[in-house]
């Protein structure tokens, strides 16, 4: 019965024979450079642009715009805008007496790297969520706790809907009975405040009008972070090209001396961040990976198991290795179909490459009565998405003592 379970358990090298083998199948990593791209996060601003049921649209009317008596062609344009409409800052001041206004605000507190926690499963099932601290809890289960200086980027989903005020707002209506009707998800105060008290950010952006959901009455989500000089960015667009992890943003607002607001371009590069990854908190993601992978055995959650499986992935069973995600999840799905666990394991042993992307975690297996049948070793990758996969799997039995 050990030997059938453990020639299907996780993945078991010696650890120098598992990086030789990554170096030797893997390709070569382009540099930071080549793997880069610019991604624009501003909705265009215009009349159709949306904006806070009281205030006023935007417009823009031409002041000249032709060939002039001269022989060249000349355009130039009127605008006038709200500072609260399409994609914005809140400065602090915009809720906190004292706060700094929009031409204070450090331009580190604009610039610096980001981090994506997307919500948009729980907000199709509830265009009301206040995303909490739970949430945020997860988010960090997966990639590691949110590192010092980051800006937090909330996607929600709601950019698809953008610019029908309609389905974006929760209603067309204007004035205050439009306010009335607002619908739209936002960050729990609660959750405000933990980011306050337990993590040190830079800013905070959503893709919906309002740092504070639709229904709030009191803004108790912008009072928490802009009594801390936070300030917020809102109606940011195309979060769903980011990746969880690795993106650097440039966030710049126009300069109104004094204001609370105003609009805002901002934009994000993937695929190079900042600073070079922190090998501590690279290996705490695996480890923390690697925990919620043993966890969905435990959890009877065959689901969340295949999540963490690359589409390419390798795990090493009898004579034959079992080749990509549908033939391990057809292999493997009759262990979650027992009452019990037949297994369970934990990370003891989490060694990191310096690129940050690839990772072996290895540990004990054990038995449903904890004791020790087999070890393995298992070759994570972070890929483009930002989500650590499993990438190669083997097992190998434990060496009994001789007599």
């Amino acid at each position: 019965m050990r030997k059938t379970r453990i020639k299907f358990m996780r993945h078991r090298s010696m650890i120098t024979g598992a990086l030789v083998l990554l170096a030797a199948i893997l390709p070569l990593q382009l540099s930071a450079d080549d793997q880069a791209a610019w991604i624009d996060l501003t909705h265009d601003l215009s009349a159709d642009a949306v904006f806070w049921p009281t205030a006023e649209p935007f417009s823009m009317t031409t002041d000249f715009e032709g060939m002039t008596e001269k022989g060249y062609f000349y355009s130039a344009y009127t605008f006038k805008t709200a500072e609260h409409g399409g994609t914005h800052i809140d400065a602090p001041v915009h809720f906190a007496e004292g706060g700094n206004p929009v031409n204070e605000i450090p331009l580190d507190q604009l610039i610096g790297d980001a981090v994506v926690i997307d919500v948009s499963k729980a907000v199709a099932d509830d265009r009301d969520h206040l995303i909490s601290v739970a949430d945020i809890e997860q988010w960090e289960a997966q990639h590691g706790a949110i590192p010092d200086g980051s800006i937090v980027l909330l996607r929600t989903g709601f950019g698809q809907f953008w610019p029908d005020a309609e389905k974006y707002l929760g209603t067309a209506l204007r004035g205050q009975e439009g306010v009335a009707q607002l619908s739209f998800p936002g960050l729990d105060p609660l959750a405000a405040d933990w980011l306050m008290q337990n993590r040190h950010i830079k800013a905070v952006g959503i893709d919906t009008a309002s740092i504070d959901y639709g229904k709030s009455q009191y803004f108790k989500t912008h009072v928490a972070l802009m009594t801390h000089n936070v300030p917020a960015f809102e109606n940011v667009a195309n979060l769903e090209q980011l990746p969880a992890t690795g993106v650097y943003v440039i966030a710049l607002p126009a300069k109104i001396r004094g204001g609370s607001g105003g609009p805002l371009r901002i934009i994000a590069r993937v695929g190079s961040t900042a600073q070079e990854p922190d090998p501590a908190q690279v290996m705490q993601q695996v480890k923390d990976t690697e925990q919620a992978f043993a966890a969905t055995m435990a959890d009877r959650d065959f689901d969340a198991f295949t999540a963490f499986l690359s589409d390419e992935a390798v795990f090493f069973s009898g004579e034959k290795p079992l080749r990509g995600k549908q033939q391990i999840s057809d292999t493997w799905q009759h262990f979650y179909q027992e009452p019990g666990a037949p297994f369970s394991w934990m990370p003891e042993t989490v060694v990191v490459l310096d690129s940050g992307n690839l990772a072996l975690s290895s540990g004990p297996v054990l038995d449903p009565e904890g004791n020790l049948v087999g070890r393995f070793n298992s070759i994570w990758r972070l890929d483009p998405d930002g989500e650590w996969r499993i990438v190669f799997d083997k097992g190998s039995d434990v060496c009994e003592k001789e007599p």
